[in-house]
C-alpha cells in the first residue's frame, strides 16, 4: 500500500512539473527570442537482487529533463535599424558592462545608449569584430560597438566615369563646292552700268542675289553674286563672302590658282542668244582663303586649306528678255501658261511708248500666236512699261497683228476704254492686280490704232492668270554645303547657347573642402565620325592640352569612332588661335596632343581651395545611330557629411550612413554557434550561457560555418505555439487529475483495512 502511495505521488509530481513548463511556456508566447521547453518523463521500477525481471512492479514516474526547443521564431519587421533577426542557426554574442561574462541570445532587440554604445534592453554590449577607422576593413578584435557621431570629411572629386553614346546620324558639316542658281533672269534690255563696282552701290551692278554657304567647319557665310551686263549675252559676275561672328563688311571671292588677283577678278557668264541659257562660266570654280574674324576667339577658315566651290550649277540659268509664253490653239479662248514672267529692272524707259522705239519700254515679250474660229493665224506682242523703278508696276501694251513681226493694233481689257492696262506684283513675285481675260474682234481693214469692231461674232479671248513676275530677289541660289552645330566661346558667365552643341550632360564634382562645382560636357559633331568635347566647370571652359593644367578659354577634346562606333582615339586641342581688335593673329594654335587612356582636367578655384584635378574615363563610350544619352556618369568626390542613420547588412557589417550618400563600415557583429545547443544553460532574459554539454562557442561571422543570416529591422518572436501548449495543458491537468484518484482509491483500501480490527 504505501508504494501505491508514492507511485501516485510521483504522477502528481511529474504533472505539475509539466505544468509548470507549460505555464512558463505560455507566460513567454510573446518573448522576444524565446525558446519553448519541453518535459520529458522516465518511468521507475523497483529493484531488487532477488527478483527476476519479469516479476518487476512500476513505482511511478519522474521527469527525466525539461528540454528547450530551438526551432526558429517568425520574423516581424520593424522599423528600428538596429533590430536584428537571425535566419538561422546562432546567436548573438552580449558582454555586461565590463565586458565580461559573455552569454548569448537570439533577442536582437538592440539600441544606442548614452554613449552611443549598441546595447541591449539588459544594458548588455553586443559584441562585433571591430574595423579600420580608415579603411572600413574588418579586423579580427572583438569588443563592443560605438557608432562614431562625428562627420565624415569631404573628398575632392578625382576620377570621373561615364558611359554615353552620341547619335552618329547627327549632320556632319561639308563645304560648300557648288551653287546652283534656278528661276534667274538676266535681259538684255538692261543697260551697261558705267560706274566701277562697288558691291554698296546698287548703280554699279544690274542685279544681286545672295544664299548662305558653309565652311569645312560648318560655319555659315552670307554670299552674295553681284551680276553686270557688259554686252548682250555677256556678263560679269561679282561674289562677295561676308563677314562672320561679329566681322562686318565683305570679302570678294576670287580666281583660282592664287587666290590673290587684282580687285577685279569678276567670273565670265557667256548666254546662248537663242536660248538663253548660259553656255560658259570662266572660271568655273572660286577660291576664298582671306577671310579674318574681327574679336578675339572665334574660328576661321584654314588659309592652308582653302574654301573653294564651283559655279557649276548656274548652267540652269536662263536670260531673257522679260516673258516667255506657253499658248495652245484652242479657238476663241486661250489660257497663258504658268511660264510667263515679268523681270522688274531699275532701268526706266524715257520718252512716250511706241512698240517700235525699244527705249519706250522695259522690254518686248517674244511674239506668240493664237487661232480664231475659222483657223485663222493672229499674233501677238506685248509691251511692259515700268511705272518707277522697283515698283513692281507696268502698264502693258498689247498688240495683235496678222502677220508675223508688225506690231499691230492694240487690244483692251475693255474694249471701249482704251488705255493700257495695269499689272502690278507683289515682292514675292505673284501678281496682285491683272487683266484676267483680253477681247479683240480682228477685222483686217482695219490698221488704226483704234479697237476693232466688238460687235464681230469671231471675237478672240485670251488670259494672263498664269502671268507672274520675278523682281530682282526673286532667283533662288541653293548652296549645297551643310551647315552644323559651330562651337563659339561663351560669354563669361553665360552657358553655351544650345545652337552650338548636339549633346550636352552635366554632373556635380567637389572641391577640397566639400564645396560643390557643375561639371559640364557639350558634344560638337564636326565630321564624320569625330566630335569635339568641351568641358566645363562653374561655367568656365577648361583646356585640354593633356596635362590639364590651367583653365582656358576653351580646348576641346577631339573624339574618333572607328565604322562600328567604337571610340578609338582621343586628341586634346590647344586653345584657338587669339586675335587683337584689328582682327591680327596674336597666338596661333599648336599641334593637338593624343591623350591614352582617361582624360586629364583641372580646375582652378576661386574659393580658396585647391584645384580639381580628375580623370574623365570616356572608353565606354560609342557613336552609334540611336539617339545620344547618357547610361551612366558617375565620380568620386563628395561634400562633408552628417551621420543620417545605421544600416546592418545580412553578413553583420554594421555601417553609418551620411548625408552625402557616403557610408562607412564600423564592425561586424559576432554570430555564435556550439556543437550542442541543448547543452546550453538558460540564465535569463532570453539568454542562454555555454556548459560542458554544450561545447566551446564557435565565434563566426554571419552565414558562415553553419550560421545565419541578419535581417535588419526585425525581430525574431517567441516560437510558442500557444495552441498546442493549451492542448498540452488540458492533458497534464488529466494527468494530474487521474494522480490524484489513484491517491483517493489507495487512502480508501487503507481506511478499509484498518476498519477490520
Amino acid at each position: 500500500m504505501p508504494m501505491s502511495f508514492n507511485t501516485a505521488l510521483s504522477g502528481l509530481s511529474a504533472s505539475s512539473t509539466d505544468l509548470s513548463v507549460i505555464g512558463n511556456n505560455i507566460a513567454n508566447a510573446n518573448t522576444i527570442g524565446f525558446k519553448f521547453s519541453r518535459t520529458e518523463f522516465a518511468d521507475l521500477y523497483s529493484a531488487s537482487l532477488r527478483t527476476y525481471s519479469g516479476a518487476r512492479m512500476g513505482t511511478g514516474v519522474k521527469v527525466a529533463d525539461v528540454v528547450q526547443q530551438f526551432s526558429q521564431g517568425n520574423s516581424n519587421t520593424t522599423e528600428q535599424s538596429l533590430d536584428l533577426s537571425i535566419s538561422g542557426d546562432g546567436f548573438f554574442r552580449v558582454t555586461d558592462v565590463a565586458n565580461q561574462g559573455p552569454s548569448y541570445t537570439r533577442n536582437g532587440a538592440f539600441h544606442l545608449n548614452n554613449n552611443n554604445d549598441i546595447v541591449n534592453t539588459n544594458g548588455q554590449y553586443l559584441s562585433v569584430y571591430q574595423s579600420d577607422p580608415k579603411t572600413g576593413q574588418i579586423l579580427g578584435t572583438i569588443s563592443k560597438l560605438n557608432v562614431d557621431q562625428s562627420d565624415i570629411p569631404p573628398a575632392s572629386t578625382t576620377g570621373m566615369n561615364a558611359t554615353l553614346n552620341l547619335n552618329s546620324s547627327e549632320i556632319a558639316p561639308t563645304a560648300t563646292n557648288t551653287i546652283t542658281a534656278s528661276g534667274l533672269r538676266l535681259s538684255n534690255a538692261d543697260t551697261v552700268p558705267t560706274a566701277t563696282f562697288d558691291p554698296k552701290s546698287p548703280s554699279s551692278y544690274n542685279m544681286k542675289t545672295s544664299t548662305t554657304i558653309y565652311d569645312a567647319s560648318g560655319i555659315a557665310h552670307p554670299a552674295s553674286l553681284y551680276f553686270i551686263r557688259t554686252a548682250d549675252n555677256n556678263w560679269d559676275m561679282h561674289a562677295t563672302v561676308d563677314g562672320v561672328n561679329g566681322f562686318n563688311g565683305s570679302v570678294e571671292v576670287f580666281t583660282p590658282p592664287t587666290g590673290t588677283p587684282p580687285a577685279t577678278a569678276p567670273v565670265k557668264l557667256t548666254f546662248d542668244p537663242n536660248t538663253g541659257t548660259v553656255t560658259t562660266i570662266t572660271p568655273p570654280k572660286l577660291i576664298f582663303n582671306t577671310f579674318k574674324p574681327g574679336t578675339p576667339g572665334f574660328i576661321i577658315p584654314d588659309a592652308n586649306n582653302p574654301f573653294e566651290f564651283s559655279l557649276n550649277g548656274l548652267d540652269t540659268s536662263i536670260q531673257s528678255g522679260g516673258i516667255n509664253w506657253k499658248t495652245t490653239t484652242t479657238p476663241d479662248y486661250t489660257p497663258l501658261g504658268s511660264t510667263a514672267a515679268i523681270l522688274s529692272t531699275a532701268t526706266m524707259p524715257t520718252g512716250t511708248f511706241d512698240p517700235t522705239v525699244a527705249t519706250t519700254y522695259d522690254f518686248h515679250a517674244p511674239e506668240f500666236s493664237i487661232k480664231d474660229s475659222s483657223g485663222a493665224t493672229h499674233y501677238i506682242n506685248q509691251y511692259f512699261v515700268s511705272d518707277s523703278p522697283g515698283s513692281y508696276s507696268w502698264s502693258l501694251h498689247t498688240f495683235v497683228s496678222d502677220t508675223s513681226g508688225v506690231p499691230g493694233v492694240e487690244v483692251f481689257y475693255d474694249p471701249n476704254y482704251p488705255s493700257p492696262v495695269k499689272v502690278t506684283a507683289n515682292a514675292d513675285g505673284t501678281l496682285n492686280t491683272r487683266p484676267s481675260q483680253f477681247e479683240y474682234a480682228f477685222d483686217p481693214s482695219n490698221t488704226s490704232s483704234t479697237p476693232p469692231n466688238p460687235n464681230r461674232s469671231d471675237i478672240l479671248k485670251f488670259s494672263f492668270n498664269g502671268l507672274q513676275s520675278y523682281p530682282d530677289a526673286a532667283p533662288k541660289l541653293v548652296a549645297d554645303g551643310n551647315s552644323a552645330k559651330v562651337w563659339t566661346s561663351p560669354k563669361e558667365g553665360n552657358l553655351p547657347d544650345p545652337t552650338t552643341y548636339n549633346y550636352t550632360t552635366s554632373t556635380t564634382i567637389y572641391d577640397s573642402q566639400g564645396g560643390s562645382h557643375l561639371a559640364a560636357f557639350y558634344f560638337v559633331k564636326v565630321g564624320s565620325n569625330a566630335w569635339d568635347m568641351h568641358a566645363f566647370v562653374d561655367n568656365n571652359e577648361l583646356n585640354t592640352s593633356g596635362t590639364g593644367s590651367q583653365n582656358g578659354t576653351g580646348s576641346p577634346v577631339r573624339l574618333t569612332f572607328d565604322s562600328n562606333g567604337s571610340l578609338v582615339s582621343k586628341a586634346s586641342a590647344p586653345p584657338p588661335p587669339t586675335y587683337d581688335q584689328d582682327g591680327n593673329l596674336i597666338a596661333n594654335r599648336t599641334q593637338s596632343v593624343p591623350i591614352n587612356g582617361a582624360i586629364p582636367l583641372t580646375a582652378a578655384m576661386n574659393n580658396g581651395t585647391s584645384e580639381i584635378n580628375f580623370k574623365l574615363d570616356l572608353d565606354s563610350m560609342t557613336q552609334y545611330g540611336s539617339p545620344s544619352g547618357v547610361s551612366s556618369l558617375s565620380q568620386d568626390g563628395y561634400a562633408t557629411g552628417h551621420i543620417s542613420s545605421i544600416n546592418v547588412e545580412a553578413d553583420g557589417k554594421i555601417s553609418s550612413l551620411y548625408t552625402n550618400g557616403k557610408s562607412r563600415v564600423l564592425g561586424q557583429a559576432v554570430m555564435v554557434t556550439f556543437a550542442n545547443i541543448q547543452g546550453l544553460r538558460p540564465i535569463g532574459n532570453t539568454s542562454w550561457g555555454e556548459t560542458p554539454d554544450s561545447g566551446e562557442p564557435l565565434l563566426v561571422h554571419a552565414g558562415e560555418a553553419g550560421s545565419g543570416m541578419i535581417q535588419s529591422g526585425a525581430l525574431e518572436s517567441s516560437n510558442v505555439d500557444l495552441t498546442k501548449q493549451l492542448v498540452d495543458m488540458i492533458v497534464a491537468q488529466r494527468t494530474f487529475q487521474a494522480n490524484a484518484q489513484v491517491v483517493s482509491a489507495v487512502d480508501n483500501l487503507t481506511q478499509t483495512i484498518v476498519n477490520l480490527r
